[in-house]
């Protein structure tokens, strides 16, 4: 039985579904995962087939729309309409990529950025899963986490805030998305509110891969809803971490993480001179992510060390704190370690994943990217070293190490598509085997 994994975005968008992917593949199925070229290796090395998407997260990330991420996002309309843009841009050769990844799958598994995946499966007769790596379902109780943070709306105002979102996102692209459902899938086009009910709130089971130690489910969700805790990849048995690396964290007390993943900076170098400055002002040694130009430096003091990369899972255990931009794998990641989180976030979900670091006692107030100072960020460091955040940091840490939102994430898939005949037979076997044993 096969399963597709669809997943459009950065590479915290896809890590997960690559965790997702090696819990099915240890079920007995059959993972392919859909997404864009850069990510066709990492994929493979875990052992998942690969069908391409249209798109280069990287290359978009460093273009015109990161000028206007680095102004904190606050030209919205200008944000609103580069992203209407490339959407358009890139959608019709998307549709086609999700339709030829569907090809022979006997489920399909999608993010939120992948809606066509519910139609290519309705084409194709076979169960679509939609997934969330954050908490953007209806609620009268809670707004959109894209709302502003200091917007307090209250009943019924949050619910219309999650219809408001869901039409900004769909009305640039109904022309598209209803011209490839009657011209290329012979479908018919979708009503004006567009897709979300009959997809979020009309079928099965929605994966919700987040912990509901970190965000409580509300209490006007669903049944469908399903929060599975977070899909966390492990770092591989064999991996090694550099020689320079390993000596480095060995020489002297653990150092402060700070990486920001996927986000741009305007200016590398001076991104990295106010990390240096914040680290010497609260006295930490540091480790930074050099990451897709978040920071660059060629001048580095002994306390502090440069990585290209290295596996969360590994490496965030080991930090005194971890300072990062707020994407909601990375967050987990952080959370899951049991080390105090400083979150600086740019756009999008960040700012929201910024403040329930805060709520739960995890972490100082968010630093938005434009407001990054050596005070701010010093700052911050320094209230990491508390007492009373360490130890709540290390008891959250704990209850999500329990966990295991994979195999609970692989347990619903399974309800709905069923399990695969090769895991079927090697259950049966087993309980064959063992009803023989107790016999003998």
């Amino acid at each position: 039985m096969r399963i597709t994994l669809i997943s459009v975005g950065s590479r915290g968008d896809v890590q997960p579904y690559v965790a997702l992917g090696r819990g099915l593949l240890a079920a007995g199925y059959q993972v392919r995962l859909a997404t864009h070229p850069p990510f066709e290796s990492f994929a493979r090395q875990h052992g998942l087939d690969f069908a391409p998407l249209h798109g280069n997260p990287q290359e978009i990330l460093q273009g015109e729309l990161a000028q206007v991420l680095m102004n904190g996002g606050r030209d919205t309309i200008r944000l609103l309409g580069m992203f209407v843009q490339l959407g358009r841009e890139m959608m019709d050769q998307l549709h086609g990529d999700i339709w030829q990844a569907a090809q022979g799958s006997d489920a399909l598994v999608y993010g939120p950025l992948a809606v066509a995946s519910h139609y290519a499966a309705k084409k194709l007769a076979i169960p679509a899963i939609p997934s969330l790596l954050q908490p953007i379902a209806r609620s009268y109780r809670r707004p959109s986490i894209f709302m502003p943070r200091w917007l307090k709306l209250g009943i019924p105002f949050n619910y219309l805030s999650h219809l408001f979102v869901e039409q900004m996102l769909w009305q640039p692209s109904r022309s598209q998305v209803n011209r490839w459902l009657t011209e290329d899938m012979e479908m018919e086009p979708l009503a004006f509110r567009g897709p979300f009910r009959e997809i979020y709130y009309e079928s099965g089971p929605i994966l919700m891969a987040f912990s509901p130690h970190v965000v409580p489910p509300a209490p006007d969700w669903p049944a469908n809803h399903q929060l599975t805790g977070y899909w966390i990849l492990e770092a591989e048995d064999d991996w090694q971490a550099p020689a320079a690396l390993t000596t480095f964290l060995e020489a002297g007390d653990p150092p402060v993480y700070v990486g920001f993943g996927s986000m741009p900076a305007e200016d590398p170098a001076a991104a990295a001179e106010v990390v240096l400055a914040a680290l010497e002002r609260s006295g930490q040694r540091g480790l930074l992510l050099q990451g897709w130009g978040g920071l660059a430096t060629d001048d580095l003091p002994d306390s502090v060390h440069m990585i290209e990369a290295a596996p969360h899972s590994w490496l965030f255990p080991r930090m005194n704190a971890v300072v990062h931009h707020g994407g909601a794998g990375t967050t987990a990641a952080g959370l899951r370690a049991g080390v105090p989180s400083i979150i600086v976030p740019h756009f999008s979900d960040q700012p929201y994943w910024g403040e329930r670091v805060q709520a739960l006692g995890m972490g100082p107030a968010p630093i938005p990217r434009k407001k990054l100072s050596v005070a701010r960020l010093a700052r911050a460091i320094e209230a990491a070293q508390g007492a009373e955040m360490r130890a709540q940091a290390a008891a959250l840490g704990e209850k999500l190490r329990v966990e295991d939102g994979v195999r609970a994430a692989v347990a619903l898939i399974g309800e709905r598509v069923g399990q695969p005949q090769a895991f079927a037979q090697d259950r049966k076997s087993t309980r064959l085997n063992s009803s023989h044993s107790s016999v003998s």
